[in-house]
């Protein structure tokens, strides 16, 4: 299952996200592989929508990682039968965003149809590493008539130096790490495939 602050963002965002719903959806296809970041992801856990779940979350790890120990993680969260456009969904990103505790470093912006959101959570007592998480969102038909956030995560280790100097430049690193994820995943040619 999967684990990191980021459980508290998805869960937020479930309450806000998955509005309304159209009888004529088309399914998503769930790969079995992503190839992302010049690395190959297999699916690892499975939480199918169901009668009691609206949503579908599919986790991808890669060099045969565990879920629970990952070191970069692929996402998808799916939601059929959403009609939830960009900007709703950009307006509800943000606000689970603010919510979360403590409150990432993030940024979420629209672009051509997708929802693209940044955040850097920085290590704590119960996560002592830093979180780099970027996503972009489908909508529509391009999310198999839903609504589809593909979500890749890298975890990195915080620094030696835990000087105030030394974690601001550790931060720094990162967060230039994750403005280069978030531009690879902008670009990058995934898309849903539906059936």
């Amino acid at each position: 299952m999967f684990k990191g602050k980021t459980v508290l963002l998805l869960s937020t965002l479930s309450a806000c996200l998955f509005a309304s719903s159209s009888l004529f959806a088309q399914k998503l296809i769930v790969p079995q592989e992503i190839h992302h970041a010049d690395k190959v992801y297999t699916l690892a856990f499975t939480a199918p929508q169901g009668r009691n779940s609206k949503r579908a979350l599919y986790e991808y790890t890669t060099n045969g990682e565990a879920v629970e120990k990952w070191s970069s993680l692929i996402t998808i969260l799916y939601e059929g039968n959403s009609k939830t456009d960009p900007l709703d969904f950009s307006a509800a990103l943000l606000k689970s965003l603010a919510a979360t505790k403590p409150e990432p470093i993030s940024s979420v912006t629209v672009e051509n149809g997708h929802v693209l959101m940044r955040s850097v959570y920085e290590p704590d007592a119960a996560n002592p590493v830093y979180e780099s998480n970027v996503s972009k969102s489908f909508h529509g038909a391009a999310a198999c008539g839903g609504l589809l956030q593909f979500q890749y995560a890298v975890k990195t280790p915080a620094g030696a130096d835990q000087s105030a100097a030394g974690r601001q430049a550790s931060l720094k690193l990162v967060n230039e790490g994750n403005a280069s994820l978030a531009a690879q995943l902008r670009d990058s040619a995934w898309q849903p495939s539906c059936e």
